[in-house]
This record gives structure tokens, sequence and C-alpha cells, in this order.
């Protein structure tokens, strides 16, 4: 396993393998952050639902992606979570179109693809890539909230979105790559998302904790009868006097 990870470190490209451990970090901690507060407020399930489609599809589309087979595993956790722990779960908030963005997809990879080398699915996987994030950004405007682990998740998602378009922007310059419709798309994705953090930002949203329980120590008490008179400081000075 250690020669597959050197293969792949050295034949990835560095922008790449930044970028996916990026990823990799925001659902994992994603997931941790879950399971250690036991709760799924403030989490779109939405936009979990996309990002496994994004990686199915992906997996399905090009043969021997490793990467993606093995992100399915993660994204489908934090998936079924959202069904172990439904009492929590903000449904009423996470109610943006998804099915929406997943035709719209469909639709641009149908008409909008690189004529020589056509694969639906690749197109398809890419452009419904670009709007993922939409549900989980949209729960937190209509919240008006964000949790502390959804606020570290979508800084990651972020720099792994930022480090996309370096990678291009780096083998455009070092091989000269033409690929016109992946540049739309991953400009309108960087677009897409500054634009909203920069929303977000200006908008008074209130970075939300979850309420600790109070853990209660052992501690020195003292048990009085009730029956027993109530000793205060002026029966102790009266005491003192009558001596």
């Amino acid at each position: 396993m250690f020669v597959f990870l050197l293969a792949y470190i050295y034949e990835t490209n560095f922008f790449l393998i930044v970028g996916n451990f990026s990823l990799i970090t925001a659902i994992f901690y994603l997931i941790w952050s879950i399971l250690n507060e036991k709760s799924y407020a403030g989490v779109s399930v939405k936009s979990q639902f996309l990002y496994l489609t994004v990686f199915v599809t992906r997996c399905v589309a090009i043969s021997g992606n490793f990467f993606a087979l093995f992100m399915i595993f993660p994204m489908s956790v934090a998936l079924i979570l959202a069904f172990r722990m439904k009492n929590t779960y903000e449904k009423k908030l996470d109610n943006f179109w998804a099915e929406f963005l997943i035709v719209a997809s469909f639709f641009l990879a149908a008409f909008v693809h690189d004529s020589v080398h056509y694969n639906i699915l690749t197109p398809f996987n890419e452009n419904l890539e670009m709007v993922a994030l939409l549900p989980q950004i949209y729960m937190i405007w209509k919240s008006n909230k964000i949790i502390k682990h959804v606020k570290v998740y979508m800084f990651y998602m972020y720099l792994y979105r930022c480090l996309n378009v370096v990678r291009w922007i780096h083998i455009h310059c070092a091989y000269g790559s033409n690929n016109i419709r992946s540049a739309i798309v991953l400009a309108v994705d960087f677009l897409i998302m500054t634009t909203c953090i920069v929303f977000l930002r200006h908008k008074k949203i209130i970075l939300y904790h979850h309420e600790e329980k109070e853990v209660t120590k052992p501690q020195n008490t003292c048990h009085v009868n009730p029956e027993l008179p109530s000793i205060t400081a002026t029966t102790l000075v009266d005491e003192k006097l009558e001596k």
C-alpha cells in the first residue's frame, strides 16, 4: 500500500494531492464532529447526497479512479448518519431544490461537452460538483447560524475548490491545455463559492455552539437538618456578647 501511495504522489500533480487531502480532511472532520456531538444539526443532507452522486458517477465514468472509489465510503457514512440522527436533523431548513441542480447538470452535460471524447458522466459530475454545496450554503443563510464544525468543513471545502482552480492554471501554463469547458466549470465554481462566502460574511450569521451538559463534580457539602435552628451571623454575635 505504501508503494501505491508513493506512486500516486510521484505521478499526480502537487495541487491535486493537496486539494484531495483538503477534501478528505473536510469529510472526515465532519463525520467525527457529528459523532462527537451526536447531532446532525446544521448539516445539509442534500449537499452530502449530491457529493455522493458526484463520486459515484466519477468512479463509473473513469475506470481506475481509486480516489473516487475511496471517497464513496466516507460520503456514504455522512449521509447515513442523517438517518441515524434524524431527531437532530433540521429538515425544514434543508429545503433547497437539489433535484433542479441534478437536472440542470445533466442537461448541461448533454448539450455542452467535448465532441471528441464524449462521456456524459464526466461533464455531469463536474457540473454537479460545481453546485453541490449550494444546499449547505442556503441552509446557513436561511437559519442565520452556522455550527462550528460546519464552518471548519466549509473552509476545507473552499480550499479544495481553490486548489482545483490553481491546478488547472498550472496545467494550462505548463502543458497548454485547451479544455474550455473545464475552465468555465472551474471558474463558475470558484465564483459561486467566493460570492457565497463573501455574502455570508457580510450577513449576520451567528456562530452556534452546542450546549455542553454540565457535569456535576463531587463537592464538600454540609447537610443541615431542617428541624435544627438556623445559625446566622446575628446569633453568633449574641453568643459572644453573653460570654
